[in-house]
């Protein structure tokens, strides 16, 4: 008999470890698919048990248990495949008797994170569990003790909360409950025999998860294959090439339109965060000079793997392609932001410059850059309804915590209210689906925390700002205009944020008479 009883408790631990080993290796193969998240962590935690009576004891029938343990999952978009076990260990006694418990528990679990978020996770989940439970009485009276154990499947929901830093590493809380589907009574130790001791059907339970998450490797896409210009090629001026630029790793999406032997503009798109191709202002400029634009660091098709977003990184990029295009002089073209980290690069490298073209050009960094954000502020404001301007501070605040999607949706409001009061065609209109709230938030810091940009009373180059009369900015344009007091400063009539759009005769006059 004890032999039987002994295969078969052998039996079950190989079992155990089987089906424990085969969920792991599945999360694991489905984790080998490209463009998804692995994440790994280790728990550790306390439950509820509750008996009745426990074992015809004077003992508390409800005990808290430590439990720790490990998981995976594998996320693919907003749902989730997981798998976890934990062992837990639990002692009561009084004078009269101890009972020290023991289980192992595995679960297969589904999920779906609601946050959208890369910084944290709010995910609700449904798991199917297997338990192995094992008691063991001690009686300190008569000298003996005696042993119980239970297996059981269940159900077990939970709600899963995680933060994640840049780095990917992660903290968590979960807090659910098993619910038993079978075998609510303990069994005796020896011959496996039924007992009148019983275990209530739910316990919950509270675990905290440290771990982090592995973003694996991504197919390429074709779209963004490095095409480098051929040097014994003569290209026309109606080609354009598109190459990738490696910055220390960081690669830059870089577009030129070649046109030999003229001058080369690089133009800055706004932001920051939000990519553009600028498509309407290279139509104007690519008869009359070779043109390059690019996705700025961390936005379309310029990964950022280093998620460095300081000012050096960003006049580094400029500087990278100067070197790849062997450019000795340029012209410097900024829109918005882009007007912002013109300005920035041409007090750090003046003596690059042919000319600088600010157009609607954001205020200045610092103290400066926070009013700025006050007067756009206002302006969205003004041309809103309440309940537009609510989700406007919802999507902001969600964003703010890492939301692409909540960023995306506030740019697409924030177009809307630039173009109101404009005839604008709809293949115009700006593409977000590309806005990341990484490049938005980091690069918004940075701004904040550079110092405030020195005047320039003698650049050697000629300097243009322009601005709308229904721009979005108030006085701290003068921030911009006292700051360069030899630029030449035109106001565009009936025209706001987005010249190209908004009245594209008059900026058309203005670009031919600058350029």
């Amino acid at each position: 008999m004890i032999g039987r009883v002994l295969y078969s408790q052998i039996f079950k631990q190989m079992i155990k470890i089987i089906i424990t080993s085969a969920l792991l290796l599945g999360s694991t193969i489905l984790c080998s698919q490209n463009n998804k998240y692995l994440r790994l962590y280790a728990n550790m935690g306390s439950q509820l048990n509750q008996s009745n009576s426990a074992f015809n004891t004077t003992l508390n029938s409800n005990y808290y248990p430590f439990q720790i343990g490990a998981g995976s999952n594998y996320k693919f978009g907003q749902f989730l495949i997981g798998t976890e076990f934990y062992n837990s260990n639990g002692t009561i006694k009084n004078d009269v008797n101890k009972i020290k418990s023991q289980e192992f528990t595995t679960t297969l679990y589904l999920g779906y994170d609601l946050s959208k978020s890369n910084n944290f996770a709010i995910e609700p989940n449904i798991g199917f569990s297997m338990s192995n439970k094992q008691s063991i009485l001690y009686d300190f009276q008569n000298l003996n003790s005696k042993t119980y154990q239970i297996n059981q499947l269940g159900i077990s929901p939970s709600l899963t909360l995680t933060s994640f830093n840049e780095s990917g590493v992660s903290i968590g809380v979960k807090i659910g409950c098993n619910y038993t589907l079978n075998n609510h009574t303990w069994n005796k130790g020896i011959d496996d025999s039924n007992t009148n001791n019983s275990m209530k059907k739910i316990t919950p339970f509270i675990q905290l998860n440290i771990g982090g998450r592995i973003k694996l490797l991504k197919k390429q896409d074709n779209s963004t294959k490095t095409i480098e210009l051929s040097k014994n090629k003569r290209l026309n001026k109606t080609e354009k090439m598109n190459t990738l630029i490696d910055n220390n790793g960081d690669m830059l999406h870089t577009t030129i339109y070649p046109n030999q032997e003229k001058e080369t503009i690089i133009l800055l798109h706004g932001g920051p965060g939000v990519p553009d191709d600028l498509l309407l202002v290279v139509e104007k400029l690519k008869d009359q000079y070779q043109i390059i634009t690019f996705h700025q660091r961390g936005t379309k098709l310029s990964p950022n793997t280093s998620n460095d977003y300081t000012m050096k990184a960003y006049l580094g990029d400029i500087e990278i392609i100067k070197e790849h295009y062997k450019l000795k002089k340029f012209h410097l073209w900024g829109h918005s932001w882009g007007g912002l980290y013109a300005q920035i690069y041409a007090e750090k490298y003046p003596d690059n410059l042919l000319s600088l073209f600010l157009c609607s050009p954001s205020s200045g960094t610092n103290t400066q850059w926070k009013q700025t954000e006050k007067e756009v502020m206002h302006f969205n404001k003004s041309k809103c309804t309440f309940g537009q301007w609510s989700k406007m501070g919802i999507h902001s605040l969600v964003g703010s915590m890492g939301g692409n999607r909540a960023y995306q949706k506030l740019f697409r409001q924030v177009i809307k209210n630039y173009n109101k009061g404009f005839t604008i065609s709809e293949e115009n209109t700006f593409k977000l689906d590309n806005v990341k709230a990484k490049p938005v938030n980091k690069t918004r810091a940075e701004i904040i925390n550079y110092p405030i940009l020195k005047k320039q009373e003698t650049p050697s180059y000629p300097i243009a700002i322009v601005y709308g009369d229904k721009d979005i900015y108030g006085t701290s344009k003068d921030f911009v205009i006292n700051r360069l007091p030899s630029a030449k400063v035109i106001t565009i009539k009936n025209c706001g944020h987005l010249p190209w759009l908004h009245n594209p005769k008059d900026f058309d006059s203005i670009l031919k008479e600058f350029y």
